[in-house]
């Protein structure tokens, strides 16, 4: 999935157009990666790439 949760499906062929036939929107799960199992982690993230984001946001608009 793309940043922001969005995906979607395209469906083509050599004498077709790409035709979309799917748009799904994901919705945030609180208790994270491993459903609350114990033992379950986050990604790491590195400091650079908080500021990063910190700095120029998410970039939705390119996916």
């Amino acid at each position: 999935l793309a940043p922001g949760g969005i995906a979607k499906a395209w469906v083509g062929g050599p004498c077709l157009e790409p035709i979309e036939i799917g748009r799904f929107e994901a919705a945030i799960s609180k208790v994270g990666p491993y459903g609350g199992k114990p033992d379950g982690h986050y990604y790491f993230v590195s400091d650079e790439a908080k500021a990063h984001v910190k700095q120029h946001g998410v970039p939705y608009g390119s996916w």
